[in-house]
């Protein structure tokens, strides 16, 4: 069955093996040429085998319109317009490893996962570390290792998982 309801941001997803998905992964995965090479760059990967180390559980962190409307590229020679249409890429990070992944859900373009359902809803929290002030309560104890500390200190976005 198809999921026609687009994922949003705090949905949890699990990626398998076979799922195309962008990533950073050494280069050798990427390139036959460049085999026993591990500097790290962001290519389409597809989870399993050496690589299956990608699947898991990820939160969705944030969606965008990705991609280029149509083309004017052949016009000028009296051509069709090349369609080109934006994709919903949709961006994820595995709460446990901080590994970030991305891969688009609709549009014409790869990697591309089309059929998937959440597992979950994340709700976020914001909560300062211990000893802020926070002008009313604050989170008890500190952030474990569900927490990621993103930019702008001080602050820590905690997930809490609903299954």
């Amino acid at each position: 069955m198809k999921n026609t309801k687009p994922l949003e941001e705090g949905d949890v997803i699990e990626i398998k093996d076979g799922h195309e998905i962008y990533a950073v992964v050494p280069e050798h995965f990427l390139y036959e040429s460049k085999k026993g090479c591990f500097k790290l760059v962001c290519g389409s990967v597809t989870v399993g085998g050496e690589l299956s180390y990608l699947g898991g559980i990820y939160v969705v962190q944030r969606v965008s319109e990705d991609g280029e409307g149509p083309s004017s590229y052949g016009l000028a020679y009296g051509k069709k317009a090349i369609d080109n249409e934006s994709g919903r890429r949709v961006y994820c990070v595995n709460e446990s490893s901080g590994r970030e992944i991305s891969f688009f859900q609709t549009g014409k373009f790869r990697p591309v996962i089309k059929d998937i359902e959440p597992i979950g809803k994340a709700r976020l929290k914001w909560c300062l570390p211990d000893g802020h002030e926070t002008g009313g309560s604050m989170c008890a104890g500190r952030a474990t290792d569900l927490a990621l500390f993103r930019g702008g200190a001080p602050g820590f976005k905690l997930f809490q998982y609903d299954e």
